[in-house]
């Protein structure tokens, strides 16, 4: 059945669906919906999936990403030229500025850093 624009699907009248689907229903669905616990944060969500040092791991390494391609910018070095500062390939430097790539390590950063004029500071917060 069309609606009054021309949507398929409408219905006036109730179905197998609506028919079974009364207030009592709607009220236990609020009261699901606020229920102590739900919503509680999404670092909860993430440790509840079993995901959460994935995602921050992945979010670091996006914004170390970010961060050097931004000290690129400003210190006006190319991939190619930090490659070559840096005296590894063209590919590695792309590894380094792939935020998805979680797999770079701590002395290949600190190395990097350096040859663009920065020292790599590395910190902790309570979690």
């Amino acid at each position: 059945m069309n609606d009054a624009k021309g949507r398929v699907g409408y219905r006036d009248e109730p179905n197998e669906c609506t028919e079974s689907f009364d207030k009592k229903d709607e009220t236990d669905m609020t009261t699901k919906l606020h229920a102590p616990g739900i919503g509680s944060s999404f670092t909860d969500f993430l440790e509840e999936e079993s995901i959460r040092d994935d995602v921050m791991g992945v979010a670091a390494k996006r914004v170390i990403a970010w961060e050097f391609e931004r000290l690129m910018k400003e210190s006006k070095v190319t991939k190619s030229a930090l490659a070559s500062r840096l005296h590894t390939s063209r590919s590695q430097v792309d590894r380094l500025l792939d935020p998805s790539n979680v797999k770079v390590q701590l002395d290949t950063l600190a190395k990097a850093a350096d040859v663009l004029g920065y020292r790599l500071k590395i910190g902790f917060e309570r979690g």
